[in-house]
This record gives C-alpha cells, sequence and structure tokens, in this order.
C-alpha cells in the first residue's frame, strides 16, 4: 500500500515538474500582439505590459483627424495587445493552478474584453473624444523651460 501512495505521488510531482517547465517556457516567450482595424498601427507588448515595438505606418502620419486620431488608436491598439497578453499569461498558468482560488485572483486582475459591455466606458472618458481618459494632445510647442 505504502508503495502505491509513494509511486502517486511521485507521478504528481513528475506531472507539476513537467507543467512547470512549459509554463516557464510560456513566460519566457509570452508577448502580446495587435493591430489598428485600418492595419498602419502595430503594437507588441511584454507579459508585463511594456512595450516592446511600435510600427506606425507613414499613411497613418497624414490621415486625418491629426494627432488625437494617431494618440487615440496607438493607445487602442496597445491596450488590446496588454488585453491579449494578460489572457495568455493566465491561460499558461491555468494547467498548472487549476481551478483554484489563486486562479480566481489572476483572473479577477484580467483587464475586460474590449467588447465586454460589463465593463461599460472607462471613467473619466468623454464621450465625443477619440482619445482614451488620461491622453493629451497639444497642438501647440512651447519654448524650452516654459510651461506646456
Amino acid at each position: 500500500m505504502s508503495e502505491d501512495w509513494l509511486a502517486d505521488f511521485q507521478r504528481q510531482i513528475e506531472e507539476l515538474q513537467a507543467k512547470s517547465l512549459v509554463l516557464q517556457e510560456k513566460l519566457a516567450t509570452a508577448e502580446g500582439a495587435a493591430t489598428s482595424p485600418d492595419g498602419l498601427i502595430t503594437v507588441r507588448v511584454s507579459p508585463n505590459g511594456a512595450m516592446r515595438a511600435l510600427r506606425i505606418d507613414d499613411r497613418a502620419l497624414r490621415s486625418r483627424g491629426g494627432a488625437a486620431r494617431l494618440t487615440a488608436a496607438i493607445m487602442q491598439t496597445y491596450g488590446r495587445a496588454r488585453r491579449q497578453a494578460s489572457r495568455d499569461l493566465a491561460d499558461a498558468l491555468e494547467p498548472l493552478a487549476g481551478d483554484s482560488e489563486m486562479m480566481d485572483v489572476v483572473r479577477s486582475f484580467l483587464p475586460p474584453q474590449e467588447d465586454d459591455p460589463a465593463a461599460g466606458p472607462p471613467s473619466g472618458t468623454n464621450p465625443g473624444s477619440p482619445l482614451p481618459p488620461g491622453i493629451v494632445v497639444s497642438s501647440r510647442s512651447a519654448a524650452p523651460g516654459s510651461p506646456a
């Protein structure tokens, strides 16, 4: 009987080690990527949400709407890449964490899906503005050292 228990325990340890190696590989190569609907902006982010790459097609610089529209498109594309990276990391963790309290905590920190109506508009947004909250575009240039 004790040999069966020990063999079962050893098998469980080996399964956890294998799952841990898979998780480590996924974390090492994890990346979120998104492209704007018009295909003019592409963003890649690391697992922690830091931007790794930003590609802006020249046509985006000449598009109508100027800096405000370009800024909004970059921020929206960045947000989609961040959400993808977050969800991919949670999916990678799930085989180890299973349906546990820890996994519930991880899921509670995931950003809402872009099309999640329950998420509602971000607080502080101006419905008429193309910009996400906290983003300001100034069309005037300030001299170095002067207030913006």
